[in-house]
């Protein structure tokens, strides 16, 4: 009930102006960028996979076999399936998805984001762990466009001036009634 009497005080025919959306904008610019990203798979390969794969005298032996594959245009997501240890990202063929600069640790981000798009690095050995990772396609860091998120950022602030406006409202409630109950 309450919350029906507030919304009929508190009124909702707001107009926000070009330059308070584009303050907005200017201040909150931040929250409509998106970081530079890559596209990966990857095949890691650990200790599980060696005691499967005899006739290999190491895990690393068979991390380079399996890049020579690649490098000869084995599919890259076939051998993942074949040969992967992650579990998580096997049966979608070693597909790691869209990655940014804060998500892998600073050997395999500096790695990743140095590959050119249809690149497959070097094996990469971390904690007795063999990684290739292919990068699949970049995307660079962006910011949105005003005109993509200008009705975004107008229903933002219409919001802000009904909370505004809603606790004055409730301001002068609290003085009247004050104000006729003294104590």
């Amino acid at each position: 009930m309450f919350r029906e009497c507030a919304s009929r005080r508190v009124d909702s025919n707001f107009v926000i102006s070009p330059t308070q959306i584009q303050a907005y904008y200017d201040k909150n610019k931040g929250a409509y960028a998106t970081p530079e990203q890559v596209k990966l798979r990857n095949d890691r390969d650990s200790r599980r996979l060696v005691r499967r794969c005899a006739g290999h005298r190491s895990k690393k032996e068979l991390a380079e076999e399996i890049r020579q594959k690649v490098a000869a245009g084995a599919e890259f997501d076939r051998m993942a399936q074949m040969y992967s240890e992650d579990e998580t990202t096997q049966q979608v063929g070693g597909d790691w998805g869209w990655i940014e600069r804060n998500t892998l640790n600073e050997q395999l981000t500096n790695l990743a984001f140095s590959l050119r798009p249809g690149e497959v690095s070097p094996v990469i050995a971390i904690e007795n762990t063999y990684y290739i990772i292919m990068v699949e396609a970049k995307r660079s860091a962006a910011v949105k466009p005003i005109g993509d998120v200008r009705d975004e950022i107008e229903k933002n602030l219409i919001q802000q001036e009904r909370i505004k406006a809603q606790q004055r409202w409730l301001d002068s409630l609290r003085q009247k009634a004050y104000n006729q109950n003294p104590l």
